[in-house]
């Protein structure tokens, strides 16, 4: 078992969400390089079930209208009634398509509204939590201190939250998201590491600052530094 924090990503991605939907969230939209690991978008119940309901309920008082009073199919103005309220149906089916989450091996992304014309988005290093909402949705809590434009912005981005709203399985899509944010913060913190230790390495070989013992650099475990010898810390954070 691969228990390094890059065993532990692999194994995640393994056992993606069921919600994932693979080239849901559009290519153009990424940076050079980067590399979607899950994507998916809200259900579109969520986008047109109240707007349905009503419009079901007002075109057949309208048809009965029809139905039941004379002339009244002849009047232009009921025939209106009858189709506009269709249109914000329309209008609603069109921002759910323009809706996409996605989480690349960068940040957590949203694009939304119609024609997908809001993008909000966060670097992981930024985000301290990440919370379920009720059933259907999944917020990213960006840290007090993060804000546009270093690492956390976009249109719409209130009260430091990215949120993903309308899902299917929202509960699956948190235990994920907040497994795979914590992974991308250790790999921060062992980025962090390797930076200090090859600042201080000698030929490939890294020196206890306690016992003075020499070791090679490949033998070292990132997650926890310590010396072979002395079990002593060779990293200070």
């Amino acid at each position: 078992m691969n228990n390094s924090v890059a065993g532990q990503e692999q194994a995640l991605l393994q056992r993606l969400p069921s919600s994932n939907r693979p080239g849901t969230f559009p290519p153009a939209l990424l940076s050079p390089g980067e590399r979607v690991v899950f994507e998916t978008r809200p259900r579109v119940w969520g986008f047109i079930a109240v707007s349905l309901s009503i419009n079901i309920l007002w075109s057949l008082l309208i048809i009965g209208t029809v139905a039941t009073q004379p002339g009244a199919a002849e009047n232009p103005a009921l025939w209106f009634f009858l189709v506009a309220p269709w249109l914000w149906v329309l209008f609603r089916l069109q921002a759910w398509k323009g809706t996409a989450y996605a989480m690349t091996d960068r940040r957590v992304i949203r694009r939304g509204g119609r024609g997908g014309v809001s993008l909000q988005d966060a670097r992981y290093d930024l985000i301290s939590a990440v919370e379920a909402t009720g059933t259907t949705t999944v917020r990213f809590r960006i840290a007090p201190n993060a804000g546009a434009p270093d690492g956390a912005h976009g249109v719409g981005l209130i009260n430091h939250y990215v949120v993903w709203n309308d899902l299917a399985q929202a509960a699956e899509v948190q235990v994920f998201a907040q497994e795979f944010v914590r992974l991308q913060a250790a790999k921060v913190r062992e980025d962090e590491v390797r930076r200090q230790l090859r600042a201080r390495a000698l030929a490939n070989k890294v020196r206890c600052p306690y016992c003075n013992t020499l070791m090679d650099f490949s033998t070292i475990n990132l997650t926890t530094p310590k010396c072979s010898s002395c079990g002593a810390p060779l990293v200070t954070r």
